[in-house]
């Protein structure tokens, strides 16, 4: 007999119908958001645009001269723009708050109207200069076109440097900040060919502080007693210096050596560095060029390296592979100055002290590496002088003086490779010492008998290729140029 079925569903169907309408959910869903997502742009695309147009009638209403950089706060404060109720322009698809972005006024020279770019600071916007050039070629024809933040040292070499307090020179390297100290001329890679070439000094200082040298007298190049005849620690030859080996590579350290008498019988073995006489001079060779663990520049006596030496893990900060391709070999000068120069020394007597062949007994006149250090002339040469006291007035000031008076202050602090937090290494040497080398300390003085031994900050210093290009940015903190073969 048929049974007639009741009214209602199977629960198959009503499975059915939930899946289905999750399924129209999930859809209408995706939908939706694509749609907002897409608005929002169109949103914020059309504020942008607004924001551009308040800015050029902001610089038409002042019948401004040439390019000027605000801010959207700056149009928010003339009336140029509405704000929320919160007295903010906010970004429609994240809330962010955009009172603080850059916006640039420049004018076209065509034709003669302001144009406005959201998210510019204006650094370089007249000049049109391309990318894609030697960087060596793109900083020159940037003084060229506008000179605010550079100038031509007027050595023999005639060197290109930025200099004041805060220039446009910021770069990406090494997936880090660093700044270009200059275009500096005929740059010698160890070969005899001279090139004009970018010479940069990497932003931030390396993670804690580092003797230029520790070994002790008899120990590699250490040759200094203290005056009660006990030995003492530290020399102030760069070629064996441990913090040069710490910086670059064991090819490099070796090959320098070769090309010493004195040092012809030293090694390396198993990342070891040894003298003449098998001593440990220092453990873990090229930490920093080769991006690994090592140790920090440390007491080495006769008896063998410490056990109780500092490592140091480079393996995040230390060079990449392509930031290594990026640069080539550079002769580094090592003449030092003697007792008297400090009291005079300007950043030209620096500059050609350096080039000279005043050096502690055999120490070597020149080094051939990768990694050095800032020079004391690169510190003096970097000042744009202030009101009290003119850029001409400070290069004629010894820096050692530069934090006498409020006056030669004006020097330092309009200085950007003065560091107010950090004591900072130099490469040069006291030519009069075998232990002694200069420091720019953190109140901007040149001490040049700082003694190897002593902690300071390291800012590692490095030439790029003379083929290396600008491919884009502004040379500003918030978009520094980028690099590429």
């Amino acid at each position: 007999m048929n049974k007639k079925r009741k009214n209602g569903f199977t629960l198959v169907e009503i499975i059915a119908v939930i899946v289905i309408l999750a399924i129209i959910t999930v859809i209408a869903t995706v939908s939706f958001t694509a749609v907002r997502k897409k608005n929002l742009q169109k949103n914020y695309d059309s504020l942008v645009q607004n924001i551009e147009i308040a800015a050029e009638k902001y610089a038409a209403d002042r019948m401004l001269s040439g390019d000027k950089a605000i801010t959207v706060a700056d149009l928010i404060k003339e009336g140029y723009i509405e704000t929320n109720k919160d007295g903010q322009v906010v970004d429609p698809r994240s809330n962010k708050n955009l009172n603080g972005i850059n916006v640039c006024i420049a004018k076209n020279k065509n034709t003669s109207k302001f144009e406005a770019t959201y998210n510019s600071s204006c650094a370089n916007s007249g000049c049109n200069i391309p990318y894609n050039q030697s960087a060596t070629e793109y900083i020159k024809q940037l003084y060229n076109c506008d000179s605010n933040g550079m100038a031509y040292d007027a050595t023999t070499d005639n060197n290109l440097r930025y200099i004041g307090s805060t220039p446009n020179n910021y770069v990406t390297f090494n997936n880090e900040l660093w700044r270009i100290i200059g275009v500096m001329n005929n740059v010698d890679n160890g070969t005899g060919k001279k090139e004009s070439r970018i010479k940069l000094i990497r932003e931030d200082t390396l993670n804690g502080t580092f003797s230029w040298d520790l070994k002790q007298n008899g120990v590699g190049s250490g040759s200094s007693t203290y005056l009660n005849g006990t030995d003492a620690y530290g020399s102030n030859d760069w070629s064996d210096s441990q913090l040069m080996m710490m910086l670059n590579p064991a090819d490099v350290v070796k090959a320098n050596w070769q090309n010493q008498e004195t040092k012809k019988s030293y090694t390396i073995s198993n990342g070891n560095a040894i003298d003449g006489n098998n001593h440990i001079i220092y453990k873990g060779v090229g930490s920093y060029f080769e991006r690994k663990q090592g140790y920090k520049p440390v007491e080495t006596p006769k008896s063998g390296f410490p056990t109780q030496s500092t490592d140091i893990d480079f393996t995040n900060n230390g060079l990449t592979n392509e930031s290594k391709n990026l640069i080539d070999k550079t002769k580094y000068n090592l003449g030092g100055i003697v007792l008297g120069d400090n009291e005079t020394a300007t950043a030209r007597i620096y500059y050609t002290k350096e080039r000279g062949n005043q050096v502690y007994r055999t120490n070597p006149v020149t080094w051939t590496g990768y990694i050095g250090l800032m020079y004391a002339s690169d510190y003096g040469f970097a000042t744009s002088g202030g009101e009290k006291k003119s850029r001409s007035e400070c290069l004629s000031t010894a820096i050692l003086n530069w934090n006498y008076s409020s006056e030669t202050r004006d020097c330092k602090n309009n200085d950007w490779l003065y560091d107010a937090k950090h004591d900072q290494w130099t490469l040069n040497p006291y030519a009069a010492s075998g232990k002694q080398v200069a420091e720019v300390y953190m109140d901007g003085l040149l001490d040049p008998l700082s003694t190897a031994p002593n902690t300071n900050s390291v800012k590692p210093v490095l030439y790029l290729k003379s083929n290396v290009k600008i491919t884009n940015g502004e040379g500003t903190k918030s978009n520094p140029y980028k690099l590429s073969l």
